[in-house]
């Protein structure tokens, strides 16, 4: 696509043409892409109700807030009836923004139209008193103004404006680049793109309502690992009574103009109506303190979309945030004002993060400083950067549940989490119109004031698991000096591990990162057997095909040109791991349709099955690698410095790789490391298989080569430990054993006509069955 291949396109031609899009085509005989606009006027749905801050300001705003919310007469419980008033006084402000406020554009244009009527009669000397008063229209006049320019500020969503800066035009450009930012026009599910109003909302609501929900029945706790407790004047200052000071200082406390919830009304409201709302709103807080229970109505939020990236495709490219209502914002900032007070003396040191009197930078200062002094000293100091996978989306509510126990909170607060945190449900707001909301199983909310505090508690789980790591002497952490050590610096979900350079290290980090992963829902790095985990695999291959127009290539540079992206693919994915079916199918779907028709996702008529495309040519088919042997890539062979060797292929072994042991023999070098009698270190078969009865009377069946071969000659016999008398036979293969020990080959790769190195080429022709080559392939 070239520079010039672009629109240019003027903000009122934006604003009257309501393009949502654009797109590139393919370009035929021009050197130029051509460009198509998308113009979409769908209707998402009704848009919930927001206040307007720019109500505030009109002189009738709060005798009529006051005058209806005196007048309702609801009975029921505290919360039922804040609810309901909050909602009954949102309706009435509809109608009064209609009928008093009105259409701010109408009344600057009406404003407009008599300020020059006036001026017209006093030019033509009419000075009747209906007409003079110029002053009055001019004063309302920059009162519209101002009444558009404070909606246009908050809807524009800018924080930096001071008094002096605000600018009606730059509002309007910052609200129209935000809405096309966050427009969604269409979403892709796996290889397919879908668009209209009720299969983007679908998909939205079948992806977070996976998200939210929790896999597990039953996960296992951290049993035998302590923690530091609350005392009991902690625990007593947490259930503390809601006081009128408290709650008001807290109101205060909040930035009055974030995004509102589902009631609609942000803090400013109730800032400015506090003296109306305060009997209610305390009545409802103290009826928490009680009975500990929330409607539904004020734990519910909705879910908004923020791209994490330009151009986001799937909702894997948005960030979740929560827009929580009003009334359970301040229950929540509450909480969590009195959690951070008491929190940091049961929060280990290495959490830097939310907690009163630690830095941000502490984490970041001691890091520094630790390698530092690694470089100085010439240590072996082991850094590790936990990834964790959306942390905060994945908690398991039962292991933050039994955390808060095992750290001392009481049942009131767990009553109260239980409330608040528990039991909640939410919708996804797509374009600003709402879905169905559904119920959440898991996770902590991005928005709610408790969240960052409640995860550091999750988060100490994995600190106490490195702490027994290293109390039991399976971990070494790095030190600093005889008093002083770390092994983890946390800032809430990012975590570095620490320790000596050994493999020791590393297979315990392996250990504990799984069990926390176990214990608290949080999946820690890439899943294998996820599809997430291999997306970037299949964007790769879907971004290099789609670059190139196949109706300009022949079918051979086709091959040609899929073959290349095929061995530029991330291979260390293929490497480490085995790709599940349904990725390998989407691949070679990718392919085939490129292969055929153009487009990568076009479907199109196939000449040939692909089983034939994926033979060698000289058996009549277009030699492209098959795509789905990837799956069958074997796992690495180390040796005593690899952790794959031991810790991972030994425990996880078995069939994937029987066809790779069978095909390759071991290099002796010290012999400390390859078995006597399982492994192929001398000729083609096993010693096990060669002498069957010997390795049933061998003492030791997993005896490496060095405890057996001790020098040469008659020193053999020495080494040899059998478990019951051999008998003559036997002897007579121990002699013919030993004879064939003075030889001495190299470990290598027996599908090779050298013996030499692994070639993928030919563990393809082995997979494949043989059946199409003749002969060995060329390495």
């Amino acid at each position: 696509m070239s520079r010039l291949d672009r629109f240019l396109l003027s903000e009122g031609f934006i604003e009257k043409g309501s393009i949502t899009n654009q797109w590139v085509g393919d370009r035929d005989i021009s050197d130029h892409c051509p460009i198509w606009l998308e113009s979409s006027n769908s209707n998402w749905g009704p848009k919930p109700f927001k206040f307007n801050n720019c109500w505030l300001d009109h002189p009738d705003f709060i005798p009529f807030v006051k005058t209806t919310w005196e007048q309702m007469d609801i009975c029921g419980k505290k919360a039922f009836i804040v609810k309901e008033k909050m909602k009954k006084l949102k309706e009435a402000l509809k109608a009064w923004n209609r009928e008093i406020f009105g259409l701010m554009d109408l009344n600057i244009e009406k404003t407009v139209k008599d300020m020059n009527e006036v001026e017209e009669m006093l030019a033509n000397g009419d000075s009747h008193p209906i007409f003079i008063n110029s002053k009055e229209l001019s004063k309302n006049f920059w009162e519209q103004l101002h009444f558009k320019e404070s909606l246009l500020q908050q809807k524009s969503r800018t924080k930096w404006i001071k008094e002096g800066d605000s600018n009606t035009r730059y509002f309007h450009a910052s609200i129209k680049g935000r809405r096309r930012r966050n427009n969604v026009v269409k979403i892709k599910k796996g290889t397919e793109w879908l668009q209209g109003v009720a299969a983007i909302k679908s998909e939205a609501i079948d992806h977070y309502s996976k998200l939210f929900s929790e896999e597990w029945l039953q996960r296992p706790f951290l049993q035998g690992i302590n923690f530091k407790t609350l005392s009991a004047d902690d625990n007593a200052f947490l259930l503390e009574p809601f006081a009128e000071d408290e709650v008001r200082e807290t109101i205060w406390s909040c930035d009055g103009n974030k995004s509102p919830g589902p009631d609609g009304f942000n803090i400013n409201f109730l800032k400015a109506c506090w003296s109306i709302v305060k009997s209610d709103v305390l009545d409802f807080l103290r009826e928490f303190h009680e009975n500990a229970h929330l409607p539904k109505a004020l734990t519910s939020s909705f879910l908004t979309l923020i791209p994490k990236k330009d151009h986001p495709q799937d909702f894997y490219d948005y960030r979740p945030i929560c827009l929580i209502g009003s009334l359970y914002k301040i229950l929540s900032k509450i909480l969590a004002n009195r959690l951070k007070k008491v929190l940091g003396k049961i929060i280990s040191n290495c959490q830097s993060a939310f907690l009163p009197r630690r830095q941000i930078l502490d984490g970041v200062v001691v890091l520094n400083e630790i390698i530092d002094l690694a470089n100085k000293r010439k240590d072996g100091c082991l850094l590790f950067k936990v990834d964790f996978e959306r942390a905060y989306d994945t908690v398991s509510w039962r292991f933050l549940e039994r955390m808060m126990i095992k750290m001392g909170f009481t049942e009131g607060w767990l009553k109260w989490m239980r409330a608040c945190i528990f039991d909640s449900s939410m919708s996804v707001l797509i374009n600003g119109s709402p879905t169905v909301d559904f119920k959440v199983e898991r996770g902590l909310r991005q928005g709610d004031p408790l969240s960052p505090f409640l995860f550091l508690i999750v988060a100490e789980g994995l600190t106490g698991l490195m702490n027994r790591a290293v109390h039991i002497g399976k971990f070494k952490g790095y030190q600093i000096n005889k008093n002083l050590q770390f092994q983890i610096l946390q800032f809430a979900d990012d975590t570095i591990l620490l320790g000596e350079g050994t493999w020791e290290n590393v297979q315990t980090i392996k250990t504990v990162l799984r069990s926390f992963e176990l214990v608290s829902g949080i999946p820690i790095g890439a899943n294998p057997r996820r599809r997430e985990t291999w997306k970037p695999v299949v964007d790769a291959m879907s971004k290099r095909l789609c670059s190139w127009n196949s109706h300009h290539l022949s079918y051979g540079g086709r091959i040609t040109l899929i073959n290349s992206v095929l061995s530029s693919l991330p291979l260390y994915f293929f490497s480490f791991f085995k790709a599940p079916s349904c990725i390998l199918k989407q691949l070679v779907r990718i392919q085939r349709n490129f292969l055929w028709g153009g487009g990568i996702e076009d479907k199109k008529l196939c000449w040939v099955k692909w089983d034939q495309i994926c033979r060698p040519k000289d058996q009549g088919g277009y030699g492209h690698l098959p795509t789905q042997l990837f799956g069958d890539v074997p796992k690495p062979i180390g040796n005593k410095f690899s952790i794959w060797w031991k810790d991972i292929i030994g425990t996880n072994g078995g069939e994937e790789v029987d066809w790779f042991k069978s095909n390759v023999r071991a290099c002796v070098g010290n012999g400390e490391n390859i078995g006597f009698w399982n492994y192929k270190w001398l000729g083609n078969n096993t010693f096990r298989e060669l002498y069957p009865s010997l390795y049933v009377k061998e003492e030791n069946p997993n005896v490496m080569i060095a405890e057996r071969l001790g020098g040469s000659g008659e020193t053999f016999l020495r080494l040899w430990q059998w478990s019951t008398h051999l008998s003559a036979s036997e002897e007579q293969q121990v002699n013919e054993l030993s004879e064939l020990l003075k030889l001495s080959i190299p470990m290598c790769w027996k599908l090779s006509n050298d013996y030499g190195t692994m070639k993928y080429r030919l563990k393809y022709w082995f997979l494949d069955g043989g059946c199409y080559w003749k002969g060995y392939p060329r390495g």
